[in-house]
């Protein structure tokens, strides 16, 4: 018997940027992804930063633990989780624009999409 397996493919995150961001329950609109932010130490993303608000002034941070859903043109979030405030720590970043260097300590560029 054989199964089959489905990969998930990976999703860039320029393809994350500008996509709206609805609450799960009330499909209420919340805003736009403005950001990914890593934790470069542990090599995965923590969570996603949304704007919202005249100009997108107004900034929301939701844990990745409350993404539910990430579909073509919206992504779902639960707000009813219990989550404490995420306050960003010196190991997140967004990583965009920093250099990409050689082993040889040559500059190769910087880094624009992961």
């Amino acid at each position: 018997m054989s199964l089959l397996f489905i990969q998930p493919k990976p999703i860039r995150q320029s393809q994350l940027l500008n996509r709206l961001v609805l609450e799960r329950q009330t499909t209420e609109e919340i805003g736009h992804v403005d950001q990914l932010l890593l934790d470069y130490q542990a090599h995965r993303v923590v969570a996603l930063r949304c704007k919202s608000g005249l100009l997108g002034t107004k900034k929301r941070y939701f844990a990745w633990s409350q993404v539910e859903s990430i579909g073509t043109d919206s992504i779902l979030v639960n707000t009813s989780k219990n989550h404490k405030a995420q306050q960003k720590t010196e190991s997140w970043d967004s990583l965009i624009g920093h250099e990409v260097w050689t082993d040889a300590g040559n500059k190769i560029g910087k880094l624009v999409d992961y």
